[in-house]
């Protein structure tokens, strides 16, 4: 009988592969020998989810890809430290892409105030343009949106862009922060409403789903 596709106890495949391999047994490689391999294999796995919820949270394209690279050079780095115990290998790299997300975002509004106080005293007086003021409205509603969710305490933010946004579980997100099911339902269902309200109050119809 052909062992292509089963698995092992420990996770791997018997004929040696990775594509089929679980989560937890490519960490552990990684971890244990620094197989590449894995880690290639972890990473195409898991790039998509990581670079939606690194957008999600960041609103920046160029931002939420460098947070991915960030993430998986964690990944690398800090593989051996990983535990079963401790929850799933995707929430662990999630985890990992939330914290480096809020302090890379933290980083950059420091450079961008810095920015923001020297282009002010550079800049010659006159009326301020707002760029792409001409966009469709649906352009402007994404925008409004971004404002919107910039207005949602910290914590908040990230439960929307967890739940809404990279299609985490509520129960993953229990695991990822921290917090009971009945909690994260309740923040969720608060802050949806708080966009809603502000979306209404903006001129854009929000939709009831």
């Amino acid at each position: 009988m052909s062992t292509r596709g089963v698995v092992k106890p420990g996770g791997l495949p018997l004929d040696g592969t990775l594509s089929n391999a679980t989560d937890e047994a490519l960490v552990r490689k990684v971890g244990v020998n620094g197989n590449s391999d894995a880690f290639d294999v972890l990473a195409q796995r898991h790039k998509q989810a990581m670079y939606s919820l690194a957008l999600h949270l960041t609103s920046d394209r160029m931002l939420a890809e460098d947070v991915v690279q960030e993430t998986l050079l964690g990944l690398w780095r800090f593989a051996r430290t990983y535990e079963t115990s401790k929850g799933s290998a995707r929430t662990w790299l999630l985890r990992i892409l939330v914290h480096k997300a809020i302090k890379m975002q933290s980083l950059c509004a420091q450079e961008d105030s810095r920015v923001r106080k020297v282009s002010a005293q550079a800049a010659h007086p006159g009326p301020a343009t707002v760029p792409g003021s001409s966009a469709p409205e649906i352009g402007e509603a994404i925008l409004a949106l971004r404002q919107l969710m910039g207005q949602l305490t910290e914590s908040d933010r990230q439960l929307v862009a967890l739940y809404y946004g990279a299609e985490v579980s509520q129960n993953e997100i229990g695991q990822l922060l921290g917090l009971q099911q009945r909690t994260i339902s309740r923040r969720l269902a608060v802050s949806v409403q708080q966009l809603r309200e502000g979306l209404k109050k903006a001129g854009f119809a929000a939709g009831t789903g």
